[in-house]
């Protein structure tokens, strides 16, 4: 008799199957312009700063494996905290998860299996927009991400005196102009 579930038969029968714990949806320091969230000690004051940056990068991986989460989506409104893509969270996020070691010596990308780029546009759809999150593989370059966030936004600024902007591309132009 069968008695086993569905997901006991896939990461027992599936040969390099694996589960992981995963949060496909998180929002950076780049969603908050004007630096107004809680923050982890140690990583307050001007959030384009880049020692606050890596502050609050290093305590974002530091979180994610003290709560063993292995894969994270990180998709803010904003590629950047700034106008300058040195201040891009995100992707010193995914730089630090590449390259850098947890306080005990282990590299960050032996604790976290992936780390995805990514952006929650509101685009130009319905009555109040539309959200969707996209999420880019973790090899891509930095231009190429920001060129990508650039695109989805249109000519529009995320954020504008801290409130959020819809983007003047709709879902159809912003997937075609990604394919191109």
């Amino acid at each position: 008799m069968f008695t086993r579930n569905t997901s006991q038969l896939w990461h027992q029968d599936v040969p390099g199957s694996r589960w992981f714990r995963a949060d496909l949806h998180l929002h950076t320091l780049d969603d908050h312009p004007n630096g107004n969230l809680t923050r982890p000690p140690g990583t307050g004051g001007d959030p384009t700063d880049q020692g606050n940056i890596d502050a609050y990068a290093r305590a974002f991986l530091k979180a994610a494996v003290a709560n063993h989460v292995e894969v994270l989506g990180l998709t803010p409104h904003s590629p950047s905290a700034g106008r300058e893509d040195r201040t891009s969270v995100v992707w010193r996020i995914v730089e630090m998860w590449n390259g850098d070691a947890d306080d005990d010596g282990i590299p960050f990308r032996d604790k976290i299996y992936a780390v995805f780029p990514g952006l929650e546009p509101s685009l130009q759809d319905g009555a109040e927009g539309l959200h969707l999150l996209f999420l880019f593989d973790p090899e891509i370059q930095r231009d190429v991400y920001l060129r990508a966030c650039a695109v989805m936004m249109g000519a529009v600024t995320p954020y504008i005196n801290g409130s959020l902007q819809i983007s003047q591309e709709d879902a159809a132009k912003v997937f075609s102009a990604l394919d191109d």
